[in-house]
């Protein structure tokens, strides 16, 4: 096993002085959620990513459903494979 360092998305922007995302590509094997959920629940609107490529594969293992999050939030998808989708807004 390996430790990895987590840093919350938001206070890697705030660190960074990045006040936008174009593209955000997210293949975190389960994990999705627990990062971006809590980087929707604080983040402002104006950081929200246009684009978002999300693994969906293992989206079963998944403790908030993401789906809903950010269909709720514009979303929309653009193309889907049997493992990824592609959301806009």
């Amino acid at each position: 096993s390996h430790d990895v360092e987590i840093v919350p998305l938001v206070d890697l922007l705030k660190e960074n002085d990045l006040t936008r995302i174009d593209v955000l590509k997210i293949d975190i094997e389960g994990f999705e959620d627990q990062a971006l959920a809590p980087f929707f629940d604080e983040a402002d609107e104006s950081l929200w990513p246009n684009h978002i490529l999300i693994e969906i594969a293992h989206q079963n293992l998944w403790q908030r459903d993401l789906t809903a999050m950010l269909d709720e939030r514009g979303y929309v998808e653009n193309f889907r494979t049997p493992e990824n989708r592609l959301l806009s807004r």
